[in-house]
């Protein structure tokens, strides 16, 4: 969803409904809140307004190198690795670790949360373990 060239519009309005009413993407790290707290709760909407211009002028493209993922009755949960690339083939300019939360509900899954943090945000490397290819 939020992947693409520089200069292609992101379809935010679809990215929206896929998360539950109650539903938020947060960002842990220092860097997010110099001196406040170490996280940033957004909206979907706001996450679109904040990020949206910056992904669509410089492109971005988010690759998964590794997932962790279990379901429970009507929860799913993921622990994703990933790279951040302004262009598919160039050099990773940031590694990190999504967790995503999932809900199923009127017949689909819907999602509760996104939660991440990043290798040069909290400081600390991507064990080993997660990290994959």
């Amino acid at each position: 969803m939020i992947s693409g060239p520089a200069g292609q519009r992101r379809d935010w309005t679809f990215f929206q409904q896929l998360f539950l009413p109650e539903g938020g993407l947060m960002a842990v790290g220092q860097r997010y809140r110099p001196g406040r707290g170490a996280y940033i709760h957004m909206t979907p909407a706001s996450y679109a307004a904040g990020s949206g211009p910056y992904l669509e002028e410089r492109g971005f493209f988010e690759r998964e190198t590794h997932r962790e993922a279990a379901q429970y009755a009507l929860v799913y949960h993921a622990f994703s690795t990933y790279e951040s690339r302004a262009t598919p083939d160039a050099e990773p300019f940031a590694r990190g670790i999504n967790s995503i939360q999932l809900v199923k509900q009127q017949g689909r899954w819907w999602v509760l949360s996104v939660l991440w943090t990043d290798e040069q945000s909290s400081g600390t490397p991507i064990p080993e373990a997660y990290r994959g290819r």
